[in-house]
């Protein structure tokens, strides 16, 4: 309920964010996996630093707990000619 009502509506306020989706992982009830996208790493470090980002991160305590855990991954999607 958390999550939901007061978590994602953070996230989304986030500046930048280009997509986000999440959902259960299917592990656990209480498990939930986001994806969170943005155009490119200075986007992303400049969402996280702005005080929308960081009411976010600091919301994870509200909710999460200690095993909460992130992995980012900064790919450049660029499609190559044939």
């Amino acid at each position: 309920m958390h999550y939901r009502e007061i978590h994602v509506p953070l996230t989304r306020a986030m500046p930048g964010l280009v997509e986000f989706t999440w959902g259960h992982g299917g592990v656990a009830s209480a498990y939930v996996v986001a994806r969170m996208t943005f155009a490119d790493a200075v986007a992303t470090d400049a969402a996280f630093a702005s005080p929308k980002g960081r009411a976010a991160a600091d919301d994870l305590a509200n909710f999460a707990g200690p095993a909460c855990s992130w992995c980012t991954s900064r790919a450049n999607l660029r499609r190559r000619p044939v």
